[in-house]
């Protein structure tokens, strides 16, 4: 029989965590984390952890992986807290951990929600990529983690030219992808084939019009700021470096050249901003087309929505 799992995602800054708590409450539930920035320790006020003043559990490690979670509003999270901000964490690692931690749920007679914005993570949960097949090479990892963005997309240009014309503006800048693409090319392993997971699946996708995203993105970098934001940024830079896979995330990495060139806050705070709403730009492209249960936060009945999700849920 498959496990039925609910999946809550959609653009930044629409209430994703919320709706998913809510809803777990009513069907005692438990979220598994989908948002790749979250899965790295430490790095609390920029992610938008909201974890307060909660502890985090750890249950057990799985290739020196933290799984683990924090009671929030009374609902476990998982998968937040996975790695320190050094280490790459992959989407075949997620997909693995999701996996293990949804047959967990089940089997305590509980329901899995999955929450958040990473779109590659939610499709390779339900469909997995060929390239999945290829395992972190760790030693390659560490070398290639050492080196400067422009010699990252040299070596990648070298043993892929034409793999490399074919990413977007925003995948030919991202050293930890092309690393991750510079790994799979040179893997030794045949990229094998992934049979899909044996999930029953109902994915509700939030959204909302430019206006409102930009403004609850204001709002947001606003109040991260007043939370510390730039004391974790020192923090964290300090101990990991620039290069490392965590400070290189969005509301991170906008702020190097404050630290290391003393530009202004401020002009550093209006990049953060404009990269957030450029990174919702791109979930929307993303998410299009998928045929997912699409939810605007400004004109749906959210109410019924969730009186739906959860009476899909109880069906058995």
């Amino acid at each position: 029989m498959s496990k039925k799992i609910l999946i809550i995602t959609g653009l930044t800054a629409t209430g994703k965590t919320s709706m998913g708590i809510e809803i777990c409450k009513k069907i005692n539930g438990e979220i598994i984390n989908a948002d790749s920035r979250q899965v790295y320790k430490y790095m609390d006020i920029g992610t938008g952890k909201d974890i307060g003043k909660a502890k985090f559990r750890l249950v057990k490690k799985i290739d020196n992986l933290s799984v683990g979670y924090y009671k929030i509003d009374g609902v476990p999270v998982w998968l937040t807290d996975v790695v320190e901000p050094d280490y790459q964490f992959s989407t075949a690692e997620f997909v693995k951990l999701a996996t293990e931690i949804i047959g967990d749920i089940e089997s305590r007679g509980k329901k899995a929600v999955i929450v958040g914005g990473t779109g590659y993570y939610i499709t390779s949960l339900l469909n997995p990529p060929d390239s999945l097949s290829v395992r972190p090479n760790l030693w390659l990892r560490k070398i290639l983690n050492k080196l400067g963005t422009k010699y990252i997309i040299k070596i990648f240009k070298l043993i892929d030219s034409r793999g490399y014309q074919k990413l977007n503006k925003s995948e030919q800048s991202n050293r930890h992808r092309l690393i991750r693409k510079i790994e799979i090319k040179l893997s030794k392993k045949k990229v094998g084939s992934n049979k899909r997971t044996n999930f029953d699946s109902k994915v509700i996708y939030l959204t909302a019009s430019k206006q409102k995203i930009g403004q609850n993105i204001k709002s947001r970098v606003e109040k991260r700021l007043e939370d510390g934001l730039l004391k974790e940024v020192k923090n964290l830079k300090n101990k990991y470096g620039w290069n490392s896979p965590g400070l290189n995330c969005l509301a991170y990495k906008e702020f190097k050249p404050y630290f290391e060139r003393g530009e202004s806050v401020n002009d550093c705070v209006e990049k953060w901003i404009g990269d957030e709403i450029r990174y919702a730009k791109r979930q929307k492209t993303w998410f299009k087309n998928k045929g997912y249960t699409e939810l605007d936060i400004e004109n749906d009945n959210l109410k019924k929505v969730i009186e739906k999700a959860i009476k899909w849920y109880n069906l058995e």
